[in-house]
């Protein structure tokens, strides 16, 4: 059958094709099939069955039953059916997750895409989530829990962020009024800048641009 050992945290079981001859193409299985998915969560229960299985095939492997490696066999397929039956719960569950990455790196991508702003007369062409989520054809509910579930941020607090950011390397590092600045950043004009940037910062754009850091 191969070989069988215990290790610091689990337990591994080797075999190789030719212990299945007479039993069908085990390849055909989504478990064995590349991109699947190698590691399962299990709940207790789950861990209990898989964990019997496993000692009785260590139990008989060591036996001297003629008969041993039939039985070996249906263990085997034992763990192969109940592993398909865990399949489901968690792929949907790793899918659910990978999609939320994907969603949340695309906005990522879209919003540094912006940065830096390099012509004042250029306003940010994307500055809401739902000028985000329009973008990449979702929802801005769908993109919404996407990025709350992947950074535990909201959408509207990452773009607020970025834009603050921005405003404050614009600030101090160019020669560009705090008119220009503002509409710069898609503001509808210095004053709403202004009680944005105080919100976030307690300060004024003026009294950010001449502190001494």
């Amino acid at each position: 059958m191969g070989s069988y050992r215990r290790i610091a945290r689990g337990i591994q079981l080797y075999f190789y094709g030719i212990f299945f001859e007479g039993f069908g193409d085990i390849k055909k299985y989504p478990v064995f099939q590349l991109g699947g998915y190698p590691v399962y969560e299990l709940t207790k229960e789950e861990q209990k069955s898989l964990t019997q299985i496993f000692l009785q095939i260590q139990q008989e492997n060591t036996s001297t039953f003629e008969f041993k490696n039939d039985v070996l066999k249906n263990l085997v397929f034992q763990l192969i059916h109940l592993a398909l039956k865990i399949r489901p719960s968690t792929h949907a569950s790793v899918e659910k997750n990978n999609a939320a990455k994907r969603i949340t790196t695309l906005f990522m991508s879209l919003l540094e895409n912006q940065f830096p702003i390099r012509n004042s007369l250029e306003g940010l062409s994307l500055r809401k989530a739902s000028d985000y989520s329009s973008q990449m054809s979702i929802h801005v509910n769908h993109l919404n829990k996407s990025v709350k579930e992947v950074t535990s941020e909201t959408t509207s607090e990452i773009i607020s962020k970025r834009i603050l950011k921005e405003a404050k390397t614009l600030l101090k590092h160019s020669s560009w009024t705090i008119s220009e600045i503002s509409y710069s950043l898609g503001f509808e004009g210095p004053a709403h800048f202004s009680s944005f940037f105080k919100k976030q910062t307690h300060i004024s754009p003026s009294q950010f641009k001449n502190l001494e850091i």
